[in-house]
């Protein structure tokens, strides 16, 4: 038997991302690498997505900073659930990422922010940035995702 949420959804099912709210798919993600992280999800439509991550000393490198694959986790994190939002129903994965680190972080949080530049059938173009919580640009990525089927059988 499968545990499920609120809302009738399977944790170890595969969904439908349009079924859930925002506060259903972090709970859905909690037992996954999402999870771990601590990523927040504060928006998600079928054109952007916005998350967050308090930063605690295990997120750091042995120098004290922000480690460089949290950020690249959270771009790709965030990237990803724009994609799937734009292509529900469907497997949506990543294909390529090209990521900029600018500056290191200071404070206690980053915020990751993604948009659709474009789409054909099978592929979505999509940037992204992580920011301080003062708005200081801290990196910057394109990647580009791929539809590699449908999501539920």
């Amino acid at each position: 038997m499968t545990k499920q949420n609120d809302q009738g959804i399977s944790k170890n099912e595969p969904i439908r991302i349009e079924q859930m709210d925002i506060e259903a798919m972090e709970q859905w993600a909690s037992s996954t690498f999402w999870g771990y992280i601590g990523c927040k999800l504060k928006h998600a439509d079928k054109r952007s997505a916005t998350l967050y991550l308090e930063i605690e000393p295990h997120h750091l490198n042995v120098m004290g900073i922000l480690h460089g694959g949290v950020i690249s986790t959270l771009i790709d994190n965030c990237m990803g659930i724009a994609a799937m939002m734009a292509r529900p129903g469907e497997k949506v994965v990543t294909s390529h990422l090209n990521l900029h680190f600018l500056a290191q972080a200071e404070g206690s949080e980053i915020w990751t922010y993604a948009n659709i530049v474009h789409e054909t059938r099978k592929s979505l173009t999509i940037e992204a940035q992580v920011k301080d919580k003062d708005g200081r640009r801290l990196a910057m990525a394109t990647g580009t995702f791929r539809s590699v089927g449908p999501l539920v059988k």
